[in-house]
């Protein structure tokens, strides 16, 4: 056997040696590319109740991605309840713990958070947000293509979320002409003065006005929505629905409005499976959780936010609920039922 015949097999034994020694190495669970000794810690900020659901989908996401709670990774969780100076509170209270991420949740929420990183000499910890509908607009980032800064997440067209449920209640009163918003008075944000304007542009191009209704927070805004909802009386609107308003989207507030529209027999176009409407049209949150986690995912395992990209939430949820359409005595088209992701059936039938 020549020289070179046996330096070859050397070689070749010796790369299947490494190759098996590698194999059997032990195994870590955690997929970030540093070994580490303590779970990362997640710090979470959630700004608005109905989207719990989105935080679930993340920390699905983690788990399938391979993060093991409690051993590769823990999370926070801290409600502002829609208050900014909260967030700004839980904020830095979060940066005093040193977290290794903020999970953020809208940008009203985002436009604090991000700023006050920054403000504490702390943009190292990385932030990642859903539902940055105004993100851009607001300054909290640069550009769709790079945040230039400690930042990245996903930003939904809640304009066209409205508008479409505009064109489902075409499908089922062709006739209605009114639309009710109820808003949180005294609070402003621009997510939702744009998707009012869109809503206004785009009902008159079906025919429909769209008339608001300030809920006063003084006491609570489930007692201001009930004060309102006193006030309307029937046949005044053809319709309800919400809008991003964190106040107003808050479960207690949308039962008052899905209790309104039974009340007086008219559809109400909520923003959430489960929130007690005739209609949910929005994002899929658990599906956006889950794609703001890979983009979490990416962060730990070295890439810079800001080389990431802002991202666009790739599914929306249709929801019926044909038992609030019984009750309020209206018929809907087959082509929509068929065209749901959900349906929930009348009691005592099925679908």
């Amino acid at each position: 056997m020549s020289r070179n015949v046996s330096l070859g097999i050397v070689v070749v034994v010796g790369a299947l040696v490494l190759a098996v020694a590698f194999y059997l190495l032990p195994k870590t669970h955690a997929p970030a590319e540093t070994v580490r000794t303590e779970p990362l810690r997640v710090g979470v900020v959630q700004h608005t109740k109905g989207l719990d659901s989105v935080y679930e989908g993340f920390k699905q996401g983690m788990t399938e991605l391979g993060y093991v709670e409690g051993t590769d990774i823990t999370y926070e969780y801290q409600f502002s309840e829609g208050d900014p100076e909260k967030v700004r509170d839980i904020t830095r209270a979060f940066i005093a713990q040193n977290v290794d991420m903020l999970f953020v949740m809208t940008s009203s929420a985002a436009k604090v958070v991000v700023p006050e990183t920054k403000a504490a000499a702390r943009d190292d910890i990385p932030v990642v947000f859903t539902n940055g509908v105004t993100v851009l607009s607001d300054g909290t980032v640069a550009s769709y293509r790079s945040s230039g800064n400690n930042a990245t997440g996903l930003v939904p067209d809640d304009t066209a979320i409205s508008i479409k449920k505009l064109e489902f209640l075409k499908q089922i009163n062709p006739k209605a002409k009114k639309v009710g918003v109820f808003i949180s008075k005294g609070t402003s944000s621009n997510a939702r003065e744009a998707t009012l304007a869109a809503l206004r542009e785009g009902g008159a191009g079906l025919g429909i006005e769209i008339l608001t209704y300030e809920v006063p927070l003084a006491v609570s805004a489930e007692a201001g929505a009930k004060e309102v909802a006193a006030t309307i009386k029937s046949g005044a609107v053809d319709a309800l629905m919400t809008i991003p308003d964190p106040p107003i989207t808050a479960p207690p507030v949308n039962k008052v409005i899905a209790d309104l529209g039974i009340r007086e027999k008219i559809p109400t176009m909520l923003l959430n499976v489960g929130d007690g409407g005739l209609l949910a049209y929005n994002l899929d949150l658990i599906a956006s959780g889950k794609q703001a986690a890979t983009m979490a995912d990416r962060i730990f395992r070295g890439a810079k936010p800001s080389d990431i990209p802002i991202e666009f939430p790739r599914k929306n949820i249709l929801f019926i609920d044909l038992g609030v359409a019984k009750k309020i005595g209206v018929t809907i088209p087959e082509s929509l039922i068929y065209a749901a992701d959900r349906v929930v059936p009348a009691e005592g039938e099925t679908q």
